[in-house]
């Protein structure tokens, strides 16, 4: 066996987080808050707040820095088929700002499925 190579791969494992906690919330929470699933409305203001909240007690268990964090926006929605309960472009949207301002104030990425899953489609088929 190598021990060398056994010991360089462990100080390299520890240079980086083992487990990476993906926080995805919005979807539900930026349903119109008069529209038919407002129960699961959370103003846009609280949601950001209940986000950096979430990075904050994971960093604070998070002593080793074991544990990457990195948010989610919430996805885009059909406003045409959820008329009555979403918004996309006007009320979505300001959930995934809110999502990527959140981790950009605490330091962790954003993974901005809002508009990754709205760009064209490239190539032929």
């Amino acid at each position: 066996s190598n021990d060398g190579g056994t010991q360089a791969i462990e100080r390299q494992s520890q240079k980086y987080p083992q487990h990476t906690f993906l926080i995805g919330y919005g979807a539900n929470d930026s349903c119109l808050p008069d529209g038919a699933c407002s129960r699961h409305h959370v103003p846009p203001h609280e949601y950001s707040s209940n986000l950096k909240r979430m990075i904050r007690m994971i960093n604070k268990w998070n002593a080793e820095k074991d544990v990457a964090v990195a948010l989610l926006t919430p996805p885009p929605c059909d406003t045409e088929i959820m008329e009555t309960s979403r918004d996309n472009e006007n009320v979505t949207r300001l959930y995934a700002e809110a999502c990527t301002n959140a981790a950009r104030e605490e330091g962790v990425p954003a993974v901005d499925l809002w508009r990754g899953m709205q760009l064209p489609v490239g190539g032929d088929g």
